[in-house]
């Protein structure tokens, strides 16, 4: 990684206290080359930030470098825990980030909304590599993903608990995440499989996006035994946005299955139609403690008219709901191939119209 000459580094004062408050938030973390690239962020600008990659707003537009040997011996002197973690996995384009907008209240909850440090170790558990980048550090370093989780983990005070909402990538990383840490809640949120075909196939850039997506899916369907459904042959989009979301679907069943009390589930829809009792339900699943009266002088404040992403964009239910249907009817036809394909494949192993165990 080389160094940008505006590139500059925390001061010696700072790194002591690294994991005591997340005004160094590390982006990433390069393993070969041995250092850290983080962003000087405050608590307005992670509210502010819609994603915790590339498009994060930092409080200083200039980056910082940090050593990861300075990384390590901060967490070694400082001893942080990891937990108790409050996950939010998602399909995509489904409410996610609006529903970290509702969460978002300082003080109370600080929603990392989808850090890319997560996201890389996503890949390279997907492709099981995990142990040989461990087996490449120091033996006395902590294990990748109990610092990654440290640094993702952090709030600006007690009473304030971090909720993490990773990408939709990052479904290689729940089964470790749920096992390695006992204490963990995951909320799975998805859409139905029309509403996240409509999603997909009305953007040429989504349709490209899916293509993109299909050897990941691939191998998450292969890994929890549905790899009959893996072929060479190109499905077509529509297809291929439905074997995307077959690659969400089961893997959430088996959570679902495994661990019933830390694992619940949330259809975009229903926090569409009900924001305020929904968003209440995922605050007593989180232990968040933010209640009802608290929550609903948030939601009153604006945070259901504005897009989650775009905050100066305005948003509207209805109209995002005529939007969804007249799009429908424009992809009708992949839309009515797609929904019979699934039927077919997934005979003996059918996908529920609504997940189990719902927040």
């Amino acid at each position: 990684m080389r160094q940008r000459d505006d590139t500059t580094s925390p001061s010696r004062e700072e790194i002591p206290h690294l994991f005591d408050l997340p005004d160094i938030y590390v982006r990433d973390i390069d393993w070969q080359s041995g250092e850290a690239s983080c962003l000087r962020m405050s608590r307005e600008t992670y509210a502010a930030s819609s994603f915790l990659d590339h498009r994060a707003l930092p409080a200083d537009d200039r980056p910082l470098t940090l050593p990861i040997a300075d990384l390590m011996r901060a967490y070694a002197d400082q001893s942080p825990s990891p937990g108790p973690l409050r996950i939010i996995a998602h399909t995509a384009l489904c409410g996610s980030t609006l529903l970290c907008r509702c969460l978002d209240l300082p003080g109370l909850c600080l929603p990392y909304k989808e850090p890319y440090l997560l996201h890389k170790l996503s890949g390279i558990w997907r492709l099981g590599l995990q142990d040989k980048l461990q087996a490449s550090l120091p033996a006395t370093e902590p294990s990748i993903m109990d610092l990654s989780l440290a640094l993702t983990n952090r709030s600006y005070g007690a009473a304030e608990q971090a909720v993490i909402k990773l990408t939709d990538s990052c479904t290689s990383l729940l089964p470790t995440l749920l096992g390695r840490y006992p204490d963990s809640r995951i909320l799975l949120m998805y859409s139905d499989l029309e509403s996240f075909l409509v999603a997909m196939l009305r953007s040429p850039g989504r349709r490209e996006f899916a293509r993109n997506m299909l050897t990941r899916s691939r191998l998450d369907l292969t890994a929890v035994g549905m790899g009959r459904l893996v072929t060479d042959e190109d499905p077509g989009d529509g297809r291929c946005i439905a074997l995307i979301w077959l690659s969400f679907m089961y893997p959430f069943l088996r959570l679902l299955a495994s661990v019933p009390r830390r694992v619940r589930s949330l259809k975009s829809d229903v926090l569409f139609s009900s924001p305020l009792e929904t968003v209440g339900s995922v605050d007593a699943f989180f232990n968040l403690g933010i209640g009802e009266d608290r929550l609903r002088s948030h939601l009153e404040a604006g945070v259901l008219s504005r897009d989650a992403k775009q905050r100066t964009v305005r948003f509207d239910i209805d109209q995002r709901r005529a939007e969804q249907k007249a799009a429908a009817d424009g992809f009708r036809d992949e839309i009515d191939d797609a929904l019979g394909w699934i039927v077919e494949v997934t005979t003996g192993a059918p996908i529920p119209g609504a997940l189990p165990n719902p927040v």
